[in-house]
């Protein structure tokens, strides 16, 4: 029975009878765009290998707090974050107001 914990993700989606990736998988596309599917269950893009259920649906791998680094756009836009800590890494930047109302609940990491 689903609990409303999101646990898993697809990497495709079908939108208007088109296959659509997740916003995931199309970052990684903009960088690499040889996307390879050696198995129906495992693709392949900038020499990682992807594995997902028959229906493209991959498990979340979830990291503490501390695997990855949140910065404010207002200090980057100040020139508060250094250049070296944003070379070769992708960022994203959007906003997080729990007034959008687009929060969803995703499973625990053990602290």
């Amino acid at each position: 029975m689903p609990d409303g914990v999101l646990r898993r993700v697809a990497l495709f989606s079908v939108y208007k009878k088109k296959i659509v990736p997740s916003f995931a998988l199309a970052m990684l596309l903009n960088i690499d765009s040889n996307l390879q599917q050696p198995e129906a269950t495992r693709f392949k893009i900038l020499n990682e290998t992807i594995r997902t259920d028959t229906k493209t649906n991959l498990l979340l791998n979830l990291y503490e707090d501390e695997w990855y680094r949140k910065v404010s756009a207002i200090d980057m836009l100040k020139g508060n974050v250094a250049a070296e800590m944003l070379r070769g890494k992708i960022a994203i930047i959007g906003s997080s107001a729990v007034g959008l109302h687009d929060q969803i609940i995703v499973k625990a990491v053990r602290r």
